[in-house]
C-alpha cells in the first residue's frame, strides 16, 4: 500500500511540473494558450485518474486554472450549468442524497416492505413498475436512479438479503434499468428526449405533442419492456425471500406479510 501511495505521488509530482515547464516555456511551434491549455487538461486528468484529490475539488481546480489565465472566457467556461439538464442531473443526485442520509430511504422501505416482500417476483416486479411510474414525474432517469436505489438497497437489508447475494444484485439491476429504459416512452421523462423534442422543432418545424407519442411508444417501450426487465432479472438473478416472522424492520421490530 505504502509503494502504491509513493508511486501515485511520484506521478502527480511529475505531471505537475512537466504541465508548470509547458504552461512558463510553450511548446515548439505551439502558441502560448495551446501551452497553457495543454497543461490544465493534463493536470485536470491526472487528479481524476490518479484520485489525488476528490473528483468534485478536480473539476473546481480546472475551472479556477482556465479562468485565472483567461483560456476562455467565464461566459463560455459556465454555460453548462444554464443548461437545464445539467440542473435536473444535480437536483436528483441532490433529492437522493437527502432521501439516504435523512433515514426517509429506510423508512419508506419499511412502509411499503409488507406489501412487497411476500415474494422475491413480485419485489421486483413492484419496483419496475413504481421507477416506470415515477418517469411522469420526475425527469431525469439519473435523478429517479439516485432516489430509488437507496430505497431498494434500504429495502434489502429490511428483508436480510445480504450484500453480494443474487437478490440484493437483482434489485439494484432491476431499479438501474427500469429508471432509465421504460421511460424513453415519455417524452419529458429523459433527457435524451427534450434533445430529440427541441432539435426537431428548431431543425425540422416538428413538434412532438405528449399524448401521441405517449400512445405511440409506451405500449411496447413502456409495459412490455419493463415485463422484458423483469423476467430477465428474475431469470438472471434468481433468489428467493427468507420467511415473513424473520423479516424485521430498521427498529429491529418483525415484520409480518400475508404470504
Amino acid at each position: 500500500m505504502v509503494s502504491r501511495l509513493n508511486v501515485k505521488s511520484f506521478a502527480v509530482i511529475i505531471a505537475l511540473t512537466f504541465a508548470f515547464v509547458i504552461s512558463i516555456y510553450p511548446l515548439p511551434a505551439q502558441s502560448e494558450i495551446f501551452s497553457r491549455s495543454a497543461a490544465v487538461v493534463l493536470v485536470t486528468l491526472i487528479f481524476w485518474s490518479s484520485g489525488f484529490v476528490p473528483p468534485f475539488l478536480a473539476s473546481l481546480i480546472f475551472f479556477a486554472l482556465v479562468t485565472i489565465l483567461g483560456l476562455i472566457s467565464p461566459s463560455i467556461v459556465f454555460a453548462g450549468f444554464g443548461s437545464t439538464a445539467v440542473w435536473l442531473i444535480i437536483s436528483g443526485f441532490i433529492i437522493g442524497t437527502a432521501i439516504s442520509k435523512s433515514g426517509l430511504s429506510q423508512k419508506l422501505a419499511t412502509l411499503i416492505s409488507p406489501y412487497l416482500t411476500v415474494s422475491y417476483p413480485r419485489l421486483i416486479t413492484g419496483l419496475v413498475f413504481s421507477a416506470m411510474a415515477l418517469g411522469f414525474i420526475m425527469p431525469s432517469s439519473v435523478g429517479r436512479a439516485v432516489v430509488l436505489i437507496p430505497i431498494g438497497m434500504a429495502l434489502a437489508d429490511t428483508i436480510g438479503l445480504k450484500k453480494g447475494s443474487n437478490g440484493r444484485i437483482g434489485i439494484a439491476t432491476a431499479l438501474a434499468i427500469s429508471c432509465n429504459m421504460p421511460s424513453f416512452a415519455v417524452l419529458p421523462a429523459n433527457i435524451p428526449n427534450m434533445i430529440l423534442a427541441g432539435s426537431s422543432e428548431n431543425l425540422f418545424n416538428i413538434t412532438f405533442g405528449y399524448t401521441e407519442y405517449l400512445l405511440l411508444h409506451f405500449p411496447i417501450l413502456g409495459i412490455v419492456k419493463s415485463l422484458v426487465v423483469i423476467w430477465l432479472v428474475l431469470r438472471i438473478f434468481p433468489d428467493k425471500i427468507s420467511a415473513p416472522s424473520a423479516n424485521k424492520d430498521i427498529y429491529g421490530r418483525p415484520v409480518f406479510c400475508n404470504s
